[in-house]
């Protein structure tokens, strides 16, 4: 897999969505707000369980 440093596509979301709160664009809850952060977090919790099997 190539890393070059680039910000991935749940990381952009993360920045729109928070941009978005600040502003007051949207009126979400934070939980909400930070759901690509808890998918992230979902994914590497499942993926150390599987490689620890």
């Amino acid at each position: 897999m190539n890393n070059d440093g680039g910000i991935s596509f749940l990381g952009l979301l993360q920045v729109v969505f928070i941009t978005l709160k600040l502003i007051g664009f949207i009126k979400w809850s934070w939980l909400w707000v930070l759901w690509p952060l808890w998918i992230y977090v979902l994914f590497i919790v499942v993926a150390e369980i599987y490689l620890h099997m």
